[in-house]
């Protein structure tokens, strides 16, 4: 399988991904930030200071959203850089069905060394930025 890579400002090249267009329509009842946050904490309190936590385990805290909208809050959160976005290395072809289901799905904006604008980038561990 390969390394990960990571999305937000610690990755080089400048490149990010993007939620999907129907991502972006599932903003409407995506918990708040600090709600996000504290999630990611709560399940792994190194979290705080900069260690990486699976994303199974954050979902597992927010039962009631769809895949669609935990993907979309966590894109969010990179977006506005809280957070940083580990990619998996794989554009999806390699993952089993419980890896699609578990990790964040989105869609590469800039061209990278392994990434094409437009391909899907799965995610597979977040971590918060530190201020």
């Amino acid at each position: 399988m390969g390394g990960r890579g990571t999305r937000g400002a610690t990755r080089s090249g400048g490149a990010t991904a993007k939620a999907s267009p129907k991502k972006a329509r599932a903003k409407k009842t995506l918990p708040s930030d600090k709600d996000m946050l504290d999630a990611i904490v709560s399940v792994n309190p190194r979290a705080a200071t900069g260690d990486v936590t699976l994303f199974g385990e954050i979902r597992a805290k927010f039962p009631k959203l769809s895949k669609e909208q935990f993907d979309a809050a966590m894109l969010k959160l990179g977006a506005q850089r809280k957070v940083t976005l580990h990619w998996y290395d794989d554009n999806g072809g390699g993952l089993t069905e419980k890896q699609r289901q578990t990790y964040v799905r989105g869609v590469q904006e800039g061209t990278t060394t392994r990434h094409k604008k437009g391909d899907p980038v799965w995610y597979n561990v977040v971590s918060i930025n530190q201020d």
